[in-house]
């Protein structure tokens, strides 16, 4: 039933489109990037701590190294006679100097007299630690056993810190570019979380406001899919109930028009000229109404998709109360209905069909000739092999023009009178297991009504048939 209109649209049921999206994609960006943020924090601070202690050792042990080194280019006479200290390395923060034991400085860079620090180190031991805002390493000169000096190297804090700050720099750069990258990922990850979700809901929005063609695709996310998937079923479920519906009501008004009419006319012609057999006046009308009763409920089982009971199919007595139900209307447009002489056996214990569906069938299609046709219509039974039945209904009109397919095709549901009947005549006999076809298009058309065996009866049929072979001699 796919491609229904939209029903009960309402103008202001659905949102503007891309709102909620926005909406629903900056939050999911927010979210994943707090995320992202907490993580790259989590480490980022840890490490930046990390490296302040590392650097601040590693100057350590550079001043405890280039102390060492200097002590060795010391010599043994240097507060006997001026030497030059070559600064190890060449550093312009660093201050390097040889000092005596008793504090003064002899050589190279440094306060004149040494500081707590530096003397400290006359005990014997190597020292290090903070000074006058320099970070200062001092350690003994031996010649042989003997103490004769010390060696100071010391590093301005300012420089310490500077390396601090280079390397806290590069970790935050890094973390700018990860969080760019972050940023970027959350903003594809964001976009594809909310582009399933946003087409849910306008998915829903679509469907309550009657717009059963709405299709919401699968985005590769499992659960969204799972929705989506529900979404549709739903959707196709409520089209086909509100399409046949809408089926139903057309249908009924067509199917409904001539027996009413019929009635009609019997009641007026009794009107106009009573009979003195009213019991059989009533009767007839009677009839009539029980055929509007079942043309109801046919219609009505068509439309809810309910199987009516299929029993044997009587022929004969279906062309009888075909002849009978249009011998009034057809006689007053001066029109003929030849139905063929009853069959031997008009029971087909091979075909099961309903019976009042069947009847259907063939009101629709005389009734097609009576509106479209011209002079006598015919109506003819005929058994095909295998036990099956044909029935065919023609008239002496001109014929049919174009493809004849097109007759089939139901145009609009609230048609009126054009392109409902020969469609629900074919949707009857598909529903019935037969089949509606033209056999002729030319002059004198000829409209085909097939009804197979039924598959069980079939499979009895050949074994029947079978056996009456074999018993012949």
């Amino acid at each position: 039933m796919g491609g229904s209109p939209r029903f009960g649209a309402s103008a202001t049921g659905s949102r503007p489109a891309g709102r909620g999206d926005e909406g629903l994609r900056r939050r999911l960006l927010v979210a994943l990037l707090g995320i992202a943020v907490l993580a790259i924090g989590a480490f980022a601070v840890p490490l930046a701590l990390s490296d302040r202690v590392r650097i601040e050792n590693a100057a350590d042990r550079e001043l405890q190294r280039d102390a060492d080194r200097l002590g060795h280019l010391v010599p043994e006479d240097f507060e006997q006679r001026p030497f030059t200290l070559r600064a190890f390395p060449s550093d312009p923060d660093r201050l390097d100097g040889v000092y005596a034991l008793d504090g003064r400085r002899i050589g190279g860079a440094g306060p004149a007299l040494a500081d707590a620090l530096t003397r400290s180190a006359s005990r014997g031991d190597a020292v290090i630690g903070d000074a006058n805002g320099y970070r200062v390493a001092a350690e003994p000169v031996f010649s042989g056993t003997r103490m004769i000096g010390i060696v100071r190297t010391a590093e301005p804090h300012a420089a310490v810190r500077r390396r601090v700050a280079s390397r806290w720099a590069l970790l935050a750069v890094q973390a700018v570019v990860v969080l760019v990258f972050a940023a970027f990922v959350a903003f594809l990850g964001a976009r594809r979380l909310a582009k399933p979700m946003t087409a849910l809901h306008d998915g829903a929005v679509r469907l309550g406001d009657g717009d059963f063609t709405v299709r919401i695709p699968r985005s590769g996310l499992a659960e969204a899919d799972q929705t989506a998937d529900a979404l549709n079923a739903a959707a196709d479920r409520i089209s086909a109930l509100v399409e046949r519906e809408r089926t139903f009501s057309a249908d009924v008004s067509h199917q409904l028009l001539t027996p009413i009419t019929s009635l009609r006319a019997r009641l007026e012609t009794e009107q106009l000229a009573p009979q003195s057999d009213l019991a059989g006046v009533v009767q007839d009308s009677l009839a009539d109404v029980d055929r509007l009763e079942s043309t109801v409920k046919h219609l009505l089982a068509l439309a809810r998709d309910v199987p009516t009971d299929r029993n044997v199919l009587d022929v004969n007595a279906v062309l009888g109360g075909l002849a009978q139900r249009w011998a009034v209307s057809l006689g007053a447009a001066n029109r003929a209905l030849v139905v063929a002489p009853p069959m031997p056996d008009g029971q087909f214990a091979a075909v099961r069909a309903s019976r009042g569906a069947v009847e259907q069938i063939l009101d629709v299609l005389v009734d097609n000739a009576r509106v479209h046709g011209k002079g006598t219509i015919t109506v003819q039974a005929i058994a095909n092999s295998l036990r099956g039945v044909t029935l065919t209904v023609s008239d002496e009109g001109d014929g049919i023009t174009g493809d004849p397919a097109r007759i089939f095709r139901r145009r609009t549901a609230e048609a009126r009178g054009h392109g409902i009947g020969l469609a629900l005549a074919a949707t009857l006999a598909h529903g019935e297991g037969g089949h509606l076809g033209l056999q002729s298009t030319g002059s004198r058309p000829v409209f085909r009504l097939t009804f197979p065996p039924t598959p069980g009866e079939l499979q009895s049929s050949v074994q029947a048939s079978a056996t009456r072979r074999s018993s012949i001699p």
